[in-house]
């Protein structure tokens, strides 16, 4: 997975509340967490002192930061780090074998690695060389996006800094911006969830009409089958997502109210 936005835009805290959902099993924004898996965050970006203020402030509010398992520059005793170094390489995949995390965060891509960003071959190598170090946990990286222009607005495929290659090989991406998230996966198609930010940094959802209304549709009918509300949902005026992507936010929205309902509906 991909998480990239604008400086200062709020990446990281948004990859630190990811991963203390994953390691509690709790909801990140939209998405369901299934179970709870461990998680090692690698933070190569900000200075150790910033950084310890960042995840105490989040512990001060609640979050369980003291499950996931942290890594930076000086723990891993290397400066610059560079997974295509083999000594570097090695201490990242020997040090996660001892921990068997479900998921392995690396903040940012751009300091994990010494290849021209810009180059697709050095970066298929790049993220191959991550992705053996990590497995079989996912690997989540966190990056920059290229200098945006607000008259052409957002483009989730083009933005993310350096090649393209790394965008395409990703199973999904989240772009950030001040009041949204942009995604899209193998498993859903590309939409914005809209986002507050919350005083501790983090991200919390906020209601907008889409959801609003596909709820309203639920509570009015409840026979109707999951395909048969997604096409409704679909041609009501105002919701600008196709019929496939309004069923795949019902199918997770009722999986997340209750297991048994989504498989409740027929899918007729």
């Amino acid at each position: 997975m991909l998480l990239f936005g604008d400086p200062k835009v709020g990446k990281s805290y948004a990859a630190l509340q990811l991963a203390c959902c994953l390691t509690s099993g709790t909801d990140w924004l939209e998405f369901t967490i299934p179970a709870p898996v461990k998680v090692v965050y690698v933070q190569l970006d900000t200075p150790r002192g910033v950084w310890a203020d960042r995840v105490q402030e989040l512990q001060d509010s609640g979050h369980p930061v003291e499950g996931v398992h942290f890594a930076d520059r000086e723990t891993l005793q290397t400066f610059p780090f560079d997974i295509l170094n083999d000594d570097h390489f090695r201490l990242l995949r020997n040090s996660l074998h001892e921990i068997n995390p479900g998921a392995v965060i690396m903040d940012t891509l751009r300091e994990s690695h010494s290849a021209n960003e810009n180059d697709s071959t050095e970066m298929q190598k790049t993220i191959a060389r991550l992705e053996e170090a990590v497995k079989p946990a996912a690997l989540i990286l966190i990056s920059h996006a290229r200098k945006s222009n607000p008259e052409v607005g957002y483009d989730l495929m083009n933005d993310n800094r350096g090649s393209n290659y790394v965008v395409g090989r990703m199973d999904a991406i989240c772009r950030f911006s001040k009041t949204s998230m942009r995604v899209s996966s193998r498993t859903t198609e590309e939409h914005s969830i809209k986002l507050d930010r919350q005083t501790d940094g983090t991200w919390d959802l906020i209601e907008d009409q889409f959801a609003a209304t596909a709820k309203g549709l639920l509570r009015a009918n409840p026979e109707m089958s999951i395909r048969g509300l997604a096409r409704i949902l679909h041609e009501t005026p105002g919701i600008e997502r196709s019929e496939t992507a309004c069923r795949s936010w019902l199918k997770r929205h009722l999986k997340k109210k209750s297991p048994g309902s989504a498989r409740s509906r027929s899918e007729a």
